[in-house]
């Protein structure tokens, strides 16, 4: 059982090495693809320069200091209403959209947020120190 268990480990670290692409049209996307760029929904015309806080999943009430961060995170579903509690800066999402709840609650609350920024830019984001999320000007720019 414990050698049974041990193989499963081991396939299980090797599909998750495996990376596809967002969207398979044929059989040749999987010899090679490029991460497309995509454009983020910002909301709200605010700007703000602060440090990057990466919440991952299970990270709910670890004890991450995120009061007056940039918070990043893969999705904001309304499980994440509880962010807007811990006095956020901004708020980035991997996955989303313009008319996700997260987009919503945080125009109401007049949050700066960038929603569905992407794979390459979330990647980028989660290895940054200080980042300057500029809605009206429709920019994040990351500083190192």
């Amino acid at each position: 059982l414990a050698g049974r268990a041990e193989e499963g480990a081991a396939e299980y670290e090797l599909t998750r090495a495996i990376e596809l692409p967002p969207l398979i049209a044929s059989s040749q996307d999987f010899d090679g693809f490029e991460r497309p760029a995509t454009l983020p929904n910002f909301v709200g015309q605010g700007r703000v320069t602060a440090e990057v806080a990466v919440l991952t999943d299970g990270d709910a009430g670890t004890g991450i200091e995120l009061s007056g961060k940039v918070v990043s995170t893969t999705r904001a579903d309304p499980g994440y209403d509880w962010l807007f509690a811990h006095g956020i800066a901004g708020l980035v999402t991997q996955y989303g959209g313009a008319n996700s709840h997260m987009a919503i609650r945080a125009a109401e609350l007049g949050l700066p947020a960038a929603i569905g920024v992407g794979d390459t830019l979330f990647e980028r984001l989660t290895r940054a120190r200080l980042v300057i999320l500029d809605c009206a000007a429709r920019r994040i720019e990351i500083q190192a």
